[in-house]
């Protein structure tokens, strides 16, 4: 199995670099722990220190999914674009964990 890199400083998307913020205490708008979070007001993604390399490239994938779907104005409810997410960013670190 490969290892994976470390996270990324930033991220390339359509509307140009976004960055990505380690956050030591990271809460959700409703005041939940949460892992990752895409900011769109802030146009950055926040992941949560400490996280296993798998756990924190998938998070990452995860948010970056909520990234393009903002950029591309995709109107899915909450709970299919949390699916979706979740399974780009599982087949996407899976991949990557294969060298494919």
């Amino acid at each position: 199995m490969k290892r994976l890199p470390p996270i990324p400083k930033t991220i390339p998307s359509q509307l140009g670099p976004v960055p990505v913020i380690m956050v030591k205490d990271l809460k959700t708008a409703k005041g939940e722990d949460a892992l990752g979070l895409w900011c769109a007001e802030e146009r950055c993604i926040k992941l949560r220190i400490g996280m296993h390399a798998a756990v924190a490239w998938a998070t990452l994938e995860h948010e970056r999914v909520h990234l393009i779907c903002w950029d591309a104005g995709v109107g899915l409810s909450e709970a299919a674009e949390e699916r979706v997410a979740d399974a780009i960013s599982s087949a996407r670190v899976a991949q990557m964990l294969s060298g494919s």
